[in-house]
């Protein structure tokens, strides 16, 4: 009986490694998926939002100063689609920041879709960061001075929203890669 080739392998040629392989997507491509994922993240996050006594707060705030309205007068709509807007554009920051980390972070490991897990969890760590400090520390102070007296308290919410996020979006990129490429 003849031995089989391991599995990827075609006589002496590796084949293309995509989906749950080595490869991951060519740069663009993985911004692409990255908001993809981004806009899924933010949707996961309504639950924390809307669970939370100020968890829809950072999506007023900040609704507030693009619409240029006070947060009392803003619909649901106007703060839902800064909430996902901004979910995308976090998404493609998380992607751009994962590539510059892998120019300097060692491949010790790779998520499914080929992505590498240091530069994956890095990208994530500084992701995370920058939503909970921009919003927490430049929006709110700024813009909802209405919401002074309890800032301890959205920021606190805002950490937990803002690490649903991250979570959905470390869990949602490796997936949507292989789904999508």
């Amino acid at each position: 009986m003849t031995a089989l080739p391991p599995l990827g392998v075609v006589g002496a040629t590796p084949l293309p490694a995509h989906a749950g392989h080595a490869t991951p997507p060519p740069p663009l491509d993985r911004v692409a998926i990255a908001t993809f994922a981004g806009f899924f993240a933010a949707l996961v996050t309504d639950v924390p939002m809307d669970r939370l006594d100020e968890g829809r707060t950072p999506t007023a705030v900040a609704a507030s100063v693009l619409y240029a309205k006070p947060s009392a007068d803003l619909r649901e709509s106007e703060a839902r689609s800064v909430h996902y807007t901004a979910g995308v554009l976090a998404g493609a920051l998380f992607a751009l920041l994962a590539a510059a980390a892998e120019t300097v972070a060692p491949p010790v490991a790779v998520l499914p879709g080929g992505l590498p897990l240091l530069s994956h969890l890095l990208a994530g760590a500084a992701v995370l960061a920058f939503l909970y400090a921009f919003f927490g520390h430049v929006v709110l102070p700024r813009f909802g001075r209405e919401k002074a007296g309890v800032a301890d308290r959205v920021r606190r919410h805002w950490a937990v929203s803002a690490t649903v996020y991250v979570l959905a979006l470390l869990a949602g990129v490796p997936a949507a890669t292989v789904l999508l490429y």
